[in-house]
């Protein structure tokens, strides 16, 4: 059994918790060490048994607890040679740093791990497919816009955590200077609450069952706004939501 838990999820600081029955897995700490612990010790997870984790890329919102928790821990780190380079600051152990490829799998326990490109306006950015089994989960958040290759890599997911950043309407008519709008509305920005309900659609005529909206922007979206236009979109268009499960991640 392969599941996935959204810790955290927002501009200000995202993780995300995957595990088998033998293996843990964090992918991101961009919060606080402290509050990443209470947060496990809240939901009885012990942190002394997460057995990696995965950096997506180095913006601060993904990687800002991990320098703190890894030491702390003795967890392995795994990211990509060029995010690596752009991170010395964060002073991890050469024992505990990991270099993977994007696109190259590797295994952590009984996880096997994929990383995949997203375009994102970071040195090298990634999601995640992992597998357990026949099972298969897929992380999926900062992406500037949706590409054929992406849709092919969400495929055949169980649960997807999908970025439903902003609405476009509230970033327009928000209080963002220009070039900052024009940097989330751009090809390598945020995905919008339609672009994340036309991948939604997509995915559900694909089998996948499980939807986590991730990312929200705490000024330029609001969860039941995220999911109404997700929801709206598949009544539309008549989508059979029998067994389909989608949420919010909560900030």
């Amino acid at each position: 059994m392969l599941n996935l838990i959204s810790l955290f999820s927002s501009s200000s600081g995202n993780c995300t918790y995957v595990f088998s029955e033998k293996t843990k897995i964090l992918v991101d700490i961009g919060v606080s060490a402290k509050r990443l612990t209470d947060k496990l010790t809240e939901l009885n997870i012990n942190p002394a048994e997460i057995q990696a984790i995965l950096i997506t890329h180095e913006h601060s919102d993904h990687v800002k607890g991990i320098k703190v928790f890894s030491k702390k821990y003795n967890i392995p780190v795994f990211s990509s040679k060029k995010t690596w380079e752009t991170l010395v600051s964060l002073e991890i152990s050469p024992s505990l740093k990991n270099i993977f490829e994007i696109s190259e799998e590797f295994s952590i326990g009984d996880i096997k791990v994929i990383p995949f490109p997203i375009p994102h306006d970071a040195i090298d950015p990634c999601g995640f497919n992992l597998f357990c089994g026949k099972e298969k989960v897929t992380v999926a958040t900062d992406i500037g816009h949706i590409t054929s290759d992406l849709l092919s890599s969400f495929e055949n997911s169980k649960t997807i955590l999908l970025e439903s950043n902003h609405d476009i309407n509230m970033l327009k008519a928000g209080d963002y200077p220009y070039l900052l709008k024009q940097r989330i509305i751009g090809n390598y920005g945020h995905l919008s609450n339609l672009s994340s309900a036309e991948t939604v659609e997509y995915l559900i005529k694909k089998g996948t069952k499980n939807f986590i909206l991730a990312h929200l922007s705490e000024k330029n979206n609001i969860p039941a706004l995220a999911l109404e236009t997700v929801k709206s979109r598949l009544s539309t268009n008549n989508i059979d939501l029998t067994g389909v499960s989608i949420e919010v991640a909560k900030p």
